[in-house]
């Protein structure tokens, strides 16, 4: 989950500890797995790729502005992993 994504990790995991205990019993020793990934910018002035810190969308390198955001506002599911 992308830091922009506006997702709060407790809630996702509260959530999903929720759904598991209620309704799938055979599930009940799912886990789940977040990974929080930071904002990252590519700069169109110098092609430099900077993390942002504090949203401030200043390249790192030449020190100029941009919003060409490469990374941070997915919501992505990597993978489901089944044990039988």
């Amino acid at each position: 989950a992308g830091v922009l994504s506006n997702i709060e990790p407790i809630l996702m995991q509260n959530a999903f500890e929720a759904v598991v205990a209620t309704d799938a019993p055979e599930f009940k020793d799912a886990i789940l797995n977040i990974e929080i990934l930071p904002v990252i910018i590519e700069c169109l002035h110098c092609q430099t790729k900077s993390e942002i810190k504090n949203y401030t969308f200043i390249c790192s390198s030449c020190q100029k502005p941009s919003n060409n955001i490469i990374q941070g506002n997915e919501l992505m599911i990597n993978g489901i992993e089944l044990d039988e």
